[in-house]
């Protein structure tokens, strides 16, 4: 995907973001016609929702957006370590709501140092030079191999 992404500059992005969302709006449809299709003929696609839900959506569409353009124009690590980096600062902000009843397990204090870690040290690590020294080639076993003759 990201090969795609990349590979195809004369594409502008909000395009590709649209080629790449109609196949989940497709299979969305389907399911909701599938599992709630008499209460959305009945009461209307948009019932229930309220200006949070609208917040919410608005949010969604803005991260596929922001998804898109660390695609388009970085790298699918720099990507890892920002979907990362969000679950820990959601779950950090998850301690001061009351009504999520979240609360600090060993094993997450341990995984959020981790990628707190890997981020630091993989964003204050020097890259290679595109000149810089390659990897030695592998070694070449000819010179061990017995000489067949042939026999007539």
């Amino acid at each position: 995907l990201e090969k795609i992404v990349k590979g195809s500059a004369q594409v502008p992005i909000w395009l590709r973001n649209m080629q790449l969302g109609s196949l989940s709006l497709v299979l969305g449809v389907v399911q909701i016609m599938w599992f709630d299709g008499h209460a959305v003929r009945t009461g209307g696609f948009f019932q229930g929702y309220t200006w949070l839900t609208g917040f919410v959506v608005m949010q969604v569409s803005l991260g596929g957006l922001l998804v898109a353009l660390v695609m388009k124009y970085a790298d699918n690590v720099v990507k890892g370590f920002a979907t990362s980096l969000s679950i820990v600062l959601s779950s950090v902000v998850s301690l001061f709501i009351p009504s999520f009843n979240f609360s600090l397990s060993p094993a997450f204090v341990i995984g959020s140092t981790l990628v707190i870690a890997a981020t630091i040290l993989y964003s204050t690590m020097p890259a290679p030079q595109s000149g810089g020294r390659r990897a030695p080639p592998p070694p070449s076993y000819d010179n061990e191999l017995p000489e067949l003759k042939l026999v007539q």
